[in-house]
């Protein structure tokens, strides 16, 4: 995979996340896609565990932060209107040294405010992790970066983690979204309840797998900030989401 970080087989691509009344892009989600030059596509469900079972991941996370944000400069000069880019960070690259200074250094580089770039991690990694894993997310926070708590409502975390560490954004584990329906009283209890507790704290919310008009008629009444998923766009590639952010908006298909 080194290699093919070298050959530029790696390719970027991205799922809008979209204000649920006015369609209005807010940001997306960065996905990575392998083009390997034999094989052809490779899914990254096939390549993604690989990568960190050999701990490559690392040099695949840092690369898509470099690539992230020398695309946000690219945009500024072009003329874009910036909007929140989120990058995946696996629990092992919080275990290895150099990914607080690595951000610090692409965001003076390339000249973009903290602002553009969140990390998304999962419920799971904060739930497992150490001090010094805890530590580097709060210096990242420190330098202004957004912080996402990925598949919330999977596993366990406290509102003593949700207070001390008070992401930016929780984002709602598609397998509570594709049961929202009338008769499924506790998924949508549990959708409401994620809402008020980050409304109360003062974070905002991506709904994941949106797929269904009746799931977002639901997010909209209880006032979901954002959403995500095929009802308004799959990951889409960097000319796409090029042509996207020049509408400004999606309407659900």
């Amino acid at each position: 995979m080194r290699k093919a970080i070298l050959n530029e087989e790696f390719e970027l691509y991205f799922q809008p996340k979209v204000e649920p009344i006015r369609g209005q892009i807010y940001g997306a989600e960065v996905l990575i896609r392998w083009n390997h030059n034999e094989w052809g596509a490779i899914s990254p469900s096939e390549f993604i565990p690989i990568a960190e079972e050999n701990q490559t991941i690392n040099l695949i996370t840092d690369w898509v932060i470099k690539r992230v944000l020398s695309l946000l400069k690219e945009w500024k000069e072009q003329g874009f209107l910036l909007r929140t880019l989120s990058v995946n960070v696996p629990p092992i690259r919080f275990m290895r040294n150099g990914l607080v200074e690595l951000v610090k250094e692409q965001l003076q580089i390339n000249d973009i405010p903290a602002k553009f770039l969140e990390l998304e991690v999962t419920e799971s990694t904060l739930l497992r992790s150490d001090k010094i894993v805890l530590s580097k997310i709060e210096e990242l926070k420190n330098l202004g970066i957004k912080i996402a708590i990925d598949d919330f409502g999977t596993g366990y975390a406290s509102f003593d983690l949700l207070r001390k560490f008070h992401p930016d954004t929780l984002k709602i584990d598609q397998l509570f979204v594709q049961n929202i329906h009338h008769e499924n009283e506790m998924d949508r209890g549990i959708i409401s309840s994620i809402l008020y507790l980050a409304k109360t704290l003062e974070m905002k919310v991506v709904a994941e797998g949106v797929e269904e008009f009746h799931q977002i008629e639901f997010l909209k009444q209880q006032e979901c900030d954002f959403i995500q998923g095929y009802l308004f766009s799959p990951p889409v590639s960097q000319s796409e989401y090029e042509r996207l952010m020049k509408i400004g908006y999606l309407k659900p298909k």
